[in-house]
This record gives structure tokens, sequence and C-alpha cells, in this order.
């Protein structure tokens, strides 16, 4: 069970390198962080983006690119396509995200997905580590899906769930937050949560478990049940206003990912610098080689 970032860099030390599609490497701390991933021997990277533009970032790190190779693609979202397609074809193993707005690989992740499975959606995962805490954790999905129905719900914790697996989480447990006060307990979230806690209980969600409370107050007066592995938040505002939350003010780290259709895709933030893309490299070196043999497709 790997429970914090200094485990995530054990293990991609030891399953590197794998081939990574970076998806428009047009800036210095993207250029870096492959670099030395590299070095590291995390990854085999294949860069796809404007190759007059990589070729200036390169050279403006005093690097040469000799021996990197380089695909030349100046629309984004045909890059993020052609990072898709490498993974699908097995020429990749997954997709790092430059300094690029998401919305291309989000587009990209789902035309691919409902293509293959109509019954699937891609989700983004953001892990967390934060002091007190034994384990790491995941916050779902603050990416993707913007105000989730139930199916929706019960595929996004699929992805988690078979995404912990892989790294060791058996029967991860979810808290499925809701807003739900004594006085208000009619909140669509909150009926949702406790439909997908029988659900569960039928085996519909994979080995896991559902938490009976639904907000963090109600958390933290559970301490002796530990914290959850994963929290589905009802709808993406409240994902980023609780990801950014724990990020920007200090109380944990934070790397996230994409997922869906077999494909592993690194979603890190725009303004994070090169060691914190550097981390988000590990774990998908992590990912994509726990799922080698056992796709994550959910």
């Amino acid at each position: 069970m790997i429970r914090n970032f200094e485990e995530v860099i054990k293990r991609a030390e030891d399953l590197g390198p794998k081939r990574g599609a970076i998806f428009y490497p047009h800036e210095e701390d993207v250029i870096l962080s492959i670099a030395e991933a590299t070095s590291r021997g995390y990854i085999e990277p294949l860069l796809i983006g404007d190759r007059e533009k990589i070729k200036s970032q390169l050279r403006e790190v005093g690097l040469s690119g000799n021996g990197l190779q380089i695909i030349q693609q100046k629309d984004p979202q045909e890059a993020s396509d052609l990072c898709v397609r490498l993974v699908m074809e097995g020429k990749a193993d997954f997709i790092i995200k430059g300094n690029v707005i998401t919305t291309y690989l989000y587009r990209s992740l789902i035309k691919v997905t409902s293509s293959l499975d109509i019954s699937l959606v891609p989700s983004t995962l953001c892990f967390h580590e934060v002091a007190g805490v034994d384990h790491l954790f995941v916050i779902t999905d603050p990416g993707v899906n913007i105000a989730p129905d139930l199916d929706t719900k019960v595929k996004i914790i699929r992805n988690a769930v078979a995404v912990l697996q892989k790294v060791g989480y058996q029967s991860p447990r979810v808290m499925i937050l809701s807003g739900a006060r004594a006085i208000d307990q009619g909140l669509p979230s909150l009926q949702e949560a406790l439909i997908i806690k029988e659900m569960a209980k039928g085996g519909e969600l994979g080995e896991c478990t559902i938490e009976d409370f639904h907000n963090l107050v109600d958390l933290l007066n559970h301490p002796s049940k530990g914290f959850p592995d994963i929290l589905l938040v009802p709808q993406i505002e409240a994902g980023n206003i609780l990801v950014k939350a724990i990020d920007h003010l200090g109380i944990g780290k934070r790397q996230c990912v994409t997922v869906g259709a077999g494909i592993i895709a690194l979603t890190p933030s725009r303004s994070d610098d090169h060691e914190v893309r550097l981390l988000n490299i590990a774990l998908g070196v992590l990912l994509s080689g726990v799922a080698r043999e056992d796709k994550i497709d959910h």
C-alpha cells in the first residue's frame, strides 16, 4: 500500500523508464521536469507540440535536445488527440500535460472513452498527502464531470476504487460529500449517497466501503474511524475549492491525474513548478507500471 509521495518516488525508480507523451512542453518548468525525470530514469519522453518553441525552450535551459523525439503539432487539440492515440496504440504509457489548459485533454479523453464504451466516463483524481493522515487520499472528481448525476457518480467511484486498488488499497473507504444538515435531509447529494451505499453493499462498485458520514464536520467527529481513502465531491466547483484549499493553504501536497479508457493522463496545475511536476511524473510512472497487466479502464 502506497502511503505517501516518498513511496511513490521509490516505486517510480524501480518501475521506470516509461514512455511519456508530453503534451505541449513549451514552458521552462515543464522542460526542466522532463529533463530531470529522464535523467532519473523515470521516462523516455516523446515531445509533442510546436517544434521551434520546444527547441527554443530546450536552449533556454541549456539542453541540446539531442536524442529527444519531437513530433510537430501546433494545434493544441490535435496535439492532445495525438497523445491519446499514442497511448491507445501502445506507443506511449501515459500522458504528461504541459503548461496548457486541461480542457483539450478532457475533450480527447471524453471522445475516446465514449467511442469505446458509452457506459464509461473519464474522471480526475487528486491525490493528497496531509500531515496527520497516515495515507494518501483521493478527491474526485474536481476536473471532468461538472455536475454528475447518480449514474456518473457511480462511475467516478469505480474509477477511483480501481486506481487505489492498483496501489495496494484493497478495499478503499469512500466518503460521499454532502452539505446536508439536520434540518435538510432532502438534498439530492445526500439521497444519492444513500442509494450508492446500498449499491456498494450489493457489490456494484467493486471492493470498497461507503462511509456513513457525509461532511467534513462529521469526519472530525469520528476520529476513531480514521480518514477515508476517497472523497467524492457533489460537483466540480466543490471539488476545485476543496483541492485548492488543501494545496494553497499549505495543508498538504497534491498531485492530479485523469483516467479513462485505459489511459493515464497527468493533469498538473499550470502554476506547478518543475519540482511538483517531477513528482507528478513519478506518480504517472507508478500508475502506468501497476496498470500494465490489468488496465485502469473503468
